[in-house]
């Protein structure tokens, strides 16, 4: 094929490209139950996204596919979205009965990743204080960056685990969402790891909200021991990660822990929706 070919040929591609696009784009505006609309098909820079429910725009900051596919996530695909809840106007009536009482909801992100699940959080719930908690310290460094025009959004570049100490990556060169925790057996590592009492301690002045929970299998650990801080929390959103790490049994520690709190328990897409019958809603 001729250079003009070839440029003709890219050309075309692209032009579908846009016209798959535009489509998907007019095709979601159009479904009642999708939330937002994404603006952009580029996946690098700032994605701009269209909130039909409040009729408001956000940017979410991207570095390549992975990031994009993880915005996409949250967004797109309304991963978060707590409204199919039966329960939905318990957990909004707790919220506002604890702002009533001067206090401030705390709502905590595991594994936050690059802070898209921190900004749907702080957008569904703009006077709680949202701590982001994500081991990657270039993930860390994209919260900041796509949190940084939200006052309640504070970003801790730690793991979680059942116990404060140090860990290390796995795999350090995964992908950018996908990177798991692990202990080594002298105790050695080079991130920190902290518990959820830990982090209770340090938020004191909060009142348990909501814990968001992705961190890529390490909830085996997680869920190993000092899980009385479950039940201080209404809802609680966990990804469990069997599919992730076959024949392991990974999901065992969390399985006990909550069969027995008799706490409800639903599943949508990949993630377990678990709300408190102990806390006075």
């Amino acid at each position: 094929m001729s250079c003009s070919g070839q440029q003709a040929a890219s050309q075309g591609a692209i032009l579908k490209r846009y016209i798959r696009f535009l489509i998907y784009v007019v095709r979601n505006f159009v479904i009642a139950n999708r939330r937002f609309v994404r603006l952009a098909p580029f996946e690098r820079g700032k994605i701009p996204f269209y909130d039909k429910r409040t009729k408001r725009f956000l940017h979410v900051s991207v570095r390549d596919h992975i990031d994009s596919i993880t915005a996409d996530q949250v967004f797109t695909d309304s991963d978060y979205e707590l409204r199919f809840l039966s329960r939905y106007d318990e957990l909004v009536a707790f919220y506002e009965r604890t702002l009533s009482q001067n206090k401030t909801p705390l709502i905590i992100d595991c594994g936050a990743n690059i802070g898209c699940s921190a900004l749907f959080f702080a957008r569904e719930f703009p006077a709680a204080k949202l701590v982001a908690v994500e081991p990657e310290r270039n993930n860390v460094e994209m919260i900041r960056k796509n949190c940084a025009s939200l006052n309640n959004v504070i970003a801790v570049n730690k793991a979680v685990g059942s116990t404060d100490g140090l860990v290390t990556i796995a795999d350090p060169h995964c992908d950018n969402n996908a990177f798991r925790m692990t202990r080594e057996p002298d105790g050695k590592g080079d991130i920190p790891v902290t518990s959820i009492e830990s982090l209770l301690s340090d938020y004191d002045q909060y009142v348990p909200f909501i814990i968001k929970i992705d961190i890529e299998g390490f909830e085996e650990d997680l869920f190993s021991a000092n899980t009385g801080w479950l039940e201080k929390f209404p809802l609680m959103i966990i990804e469990t990660h069997d599919w992730l790490l076959p024949r392991q049994a990974n999901s065992s520690n969390f399985l006990k822990v909550i069969s027995a709190t008799g706490r409800d328990f639903m599943h949508r897409s990949a993630n377990v929706f678990s709300i408190s019958n102990t806390i006075e809603m």
